[in-house]
């Protein structure tokens, strides 16, 4: 069954998007049935072809952009350097209300990374995605933690992308390498900073998921685990909970 959207919504479709408004001209009962529409709202979106049409369909197109520059503006700036591109984007998204939770900007974050990656633009959609992992970060809440077992900070993210977003802006010709790092919160002031980090560290990371005492991590890790475990924690990246299995090397 498909999400429920208002009519102002199946509007704001028909006139953002070349597609929405085909399908409304060639077959408009399935885009009543695709935006659950009932037959008078159907009717006032067929109606909608006043001179003001223009007008809404640019108000459409800035309330995308503005809702994607609060997540992801780097890349905004990027791809709006690129008329063509940027209003090939925009002709083909819908925008849909976010589902319960979800803050605006989000989903059109997503759709706009997705799209970059399928336009053979990899390196502006991991950017767009690196941008929307340092947003979504910054506007969560974090839960306190107990001590004990190696856990990722709730206010740390570990991210890997198949180019070096820590290498722009510019964002064109990123360099293609395998590139791992670490997002952290920080409140005064209030930002997320960047850290790239080595395969070994990322691993790490990973086994610090609250499910493994320090001797567990330190033994499955190898090498000078201790050592940099001590480091992680110091930085306040990794953090502990539960109340048995070892304090946190110092």
């Amino acid at each position: 069954m498909g999400v429920a959207v208002s009519v102002g919504e199946a509007l704001a479709a028909v006139l953002s998007s070349e597609r929405e408004l085909a399908l409304l001209r060639a077959d408009p009962e399935r885009l009543r049935r695709r935006y659950a529409l009932t037959e008078g709202e159907l009717a006032m979106v067929m109606s909608a072809r006043s001179p003001g049409s223009e007008v809404t369909s640019r108000g459409v197109v800035r309330l995308v952009r503005s809702a994607l520059e609060a997540c992801v503006p780097v890349t905004v700036a990027e791809v709006g350097r690129d008329a063509g591109l940027w209003a090939e984007f925009v002709s083909v998204t819908v925008r849909r209300p976010p589902p319960v939770g979800v803050r605006v900007g989000v989903s059109e974050a997503r759709q706009l990374a997705a799209w970059l990656e399928g336009r053979g633009l990899g390196g502006l959609g991991c950017y767009a995605r690196y941008e929307l992992a340092k947003a979504e970060l910054l506007r969560e809440r974090s839960a306190p933690a107990g001590s004990g077992w190696p856990l990722l900070s709730p206010a740390v993210r570990l991210v890997e992308f198949e180019v070096d977003v820590t290498a722009g802006p510019p964002l064109r010709g990123l360099p293609v390498r395998r590139t791992f790092a670490v997002l952290q919160r920080v409140r005064d002031p209030a930002c997320v900073r960047t850290y790239r980090i080595s395969e070994a560290t990322a691993e790490l990371l990973r086994l610090c998921d609250g499910s493994r005492d320090v001797e567990q991590v330190v033994a499955a890790a190898g090498g000078q685990a201790r050592a940099m475990l001590a480091r992680l924690a110091a930085a306040r990246l990794v953090v502990a909970r539960g109340a048995s299995g070892g304090r946190m090397p110092r």
